[in-house]
């Protein structure tokens, strides 16, 4: 089922993740309140790894400034000024495409990587404000979200400008979303918005 690949696919990015920390984060006890110090703008401490950093990248500046944000899952700063950015992978999880129907839209799912969610719909989303709106709260530019109770800060990392695309008989815009160590609460959101801006189907697909 549907939840049931969206749910493996976090699964496994957390997974991986905590792998990746080795446990200095996620395992210690004041790990809220240091995830929250990191979200308050704090800088990076020359040595320390600090996990979910935010940037800002260049990109097209006729796009929405949303689309500008990039947040890695680890950073560390040098004595010499120089920042080194991690990112991290999941497994990409599900061997058979499946097709269910999400409040009358077709939702087809292929092989997912919840740190890079390809998803195709018919016509550019991302432009309306319910999109900028889903973008902006999930990737916490108004500062309201707060560390959920697994640790993690809950956020989308980041989102690719759309661009189109064709392949095979099937056409479309094409929005990467990393959704970073967002629940899968996120993705669910997301659908409902792309519901909302009336497209009839979507198809989520990860690159192997």
């Amino acid at each position: 089922m549907l939840k049931d690949r969206i749910n493996a696919a976090r699964a496994s990015y957390v997974n991986a993740y905590r792998e990746w920390l080795d446990g200095e984060w996620l395992n210690a006890p004041d790990t809220r309140e240091r995830f929250a110090e990191v979200l308050a703008g704090r800088d990076v401490t020359p040595g320390l790894l600090r996990p979910e950093i935010r940037f800002q990248v260049d990109g097209a500046e006729d796009r929405h400034p949303v689309y500008r944000h990039l947040c890695v899952d680890g950073a560390m700063s040098a004595s010499d000024g120089d920042v080194a950015a991690f990112i991290c992978e999941g497994e990409t999880v599900g061997e058979r495409s499946l097709t269910q129907n999400y409040r009358g839209m077709a939702v087809t799912v292929h092989k997912l990587r919840w740190d890079e969610i390809v998803m195709r719909v018919e016509q550019d989303p991302t432009d309306a404000p319910a999109f900028v709106d889903w973008a902006t709260d999930w990737m916490n530019l108004n500062d309201r979200r707060r560390p959920g109770e697994d640790g993690l800060s809950g956020v989308v990392h980041h989102i690719t400008p759309s661009r189109r695309s064709r392949l095979l008989r099937t056409s479309g815009t094409d929005v990467c979303v990393d959704f970073g160590s967002a629940p899968t609460d996120a993705l669910w959101d997301l659908l409902d918005r792309l519901v909302e801006v009336g497209a009839p189907r979507v198809t989520m697909s990860s690159p192997a």
